[in-house]
């Protein structure tokens, strides 16, 4: 599932944007949602400075999701969008249609609200993670986002594109875990027999 991707800021998010392709439908399997959201990554240093500020929102009229970038962490941008889109999944089962008051304090004072938050923390951070813990074992942590350069990054481009190489990087990680093992029992072997 194809969705827009709007890079608001000055920041190289290109290294995002194959997790993204694979995140989006997988969230879609595991939410439920169909249609195509709208990914704003947007920059505001003023909210950043703020200890409490908002990391996102969703736009239920506009179908958009609205995340701050300024000072994160990939993963950490990765599981606000994933929290956002168990939101759009709300919209679309019509979860919007009577909001009722949605101010301040939301969360505390409409029990509605309060209930949908719920579930997208529950279902946004256990989706985010399920998808981590499928891929996490091809994406090296140091490669995937350089400060200095504040560029994100992959360190193998098509990584999360190609089923194929997943596949086959798990045979070879499985042939190289075989060979070391049939090694230390040959040393022990030998040794034993000395």
């Amino acid at each position: 599932m194809p969705c827009d991707i709007q890079n608001n800021t000055e920041r190289d998010l290109s290294g995002l944007d194959p997790i993204i392709k694979k995140f989006v439908p997988f969230a879609s399997e595991r939410m439920g949602f169909t249609g195509r959201p709208v990914i704003i990554f947007q920059s505001d240093s003023e909210n950043a400075s703020k200890i409490l500020g908002r990391t996102a929102h969703y736009d239920p009229i506009g179908r958009k999701l609205t995340i701050y970038i300024d000072g994160r962490h990939p993963k950490d941008i990765l599981r606000s969008m994933s929290h956002e889109l168990v939101h759009h999944s709300q919209c679309e089962r019509g979860e919007f249609d009577e909001l009722g008051e949605t101010g301040e304090g939301y969360a505390q004072n409409n029990p509605h609200l309060r209930n949908m938050e719920r579930e997208a923390y529950e279902i946004g951070n256990m989706v985010f993670r399920d998808f981590e813990d499928i891929h996490k074992k091809y994406l090296t942590e140091n490669k995937l986002y350089s400060k200095k350069k504040n560029k994100l990054y992959t360190g193998k481009k098509d990584y999360m594109e190609n089923e194929e190489f997943i596949k086959k990087q798990a045979e070879k990680e499985s042939e190289r875990k075989f060979e070391r093992l049939l090694k230390g029992f040959t040393k022990k072997k030998e040794k034993k027999n000395g």
